[in-house]
């Protein structure tokens, strides 16, 4: 739920609504009115406070892309495919021919990283699109060592996990060092 990925949307809102009920307190002197603005304030506390608890699909599925992100970039083959869904059998074989080839450097998630749980399809699924500054060993006569790819990957849950699925990846590594 949008509301409980942000204390700052969840004060906001509350200390908003607390304000305009105590002011119509202080209009009308009316108690009830006066003890809704108290049990406003006390539950925007509340809420702020249980959102640090609640763990939503899409932060769990932000935190799992920069995780593997740098289970990319230590080169730990094993700890990425452990994140691979079973039925993810090309994204197996990607990461296991990639991840043979390349000797990455730098694997960084930019800013522009979105993650849009899709709940409505069968079965759900998260999906996040992101680019990706990769850094590679490319040797002394290389042009360049890193180039930017940009990156869709589709996660479906095994059992109370988040797995990867499918990755659609924009272009082929070799071209993203052009």
């Amino acid at each position: 739920m949008w509301l409980m990925e942000s204390p700052l949307i969840i004060g906001v809102l509350g200390t908003a609504l607390t304000v305009m009920v105590a002011s119509g307190w202080t209009t009308t002197g009316n108690r009830y009115v006066g003890l809704g603005a108290v049990l406003l304030a006390l539950l925007t506390v509340g809420m702020v406070v249980l959102e640090r608890y609640v763990e939503t699909d899409r932060e769990i599925v932000s935190n799992l892309v920069h995780q593997l992100a740098d289970k990319a970039e230590q080169g730990d083959v094993a700890g990425l495919l452990e994140h691979v869904h079973p039925r993810g059998t090309q994204v197996r074989e990607r990461i296991e021919r990639d991840m043979s080839t390349w000797e990455f450097t730098k694997v960084e998630i930019k800013r522009n990283l979105r993650v849009t749980p899709e709940l409505d399809h069968q079965p759900p699924r998260v999906v996040a699109t992101f680019n990706v500054l990769i850094g590679a060993d490319l040797g002394p006569n290389a042009l360049r060592d890193e180039g930017i790819v940009y990156c869709e990957v589709i996660f479906y849950r095994d059992g109370e996990q988040w797995k990867v699925r499918d990755a659609i990846v924009e272009r082929d590594l070799r071209k993203a060092f052009r």
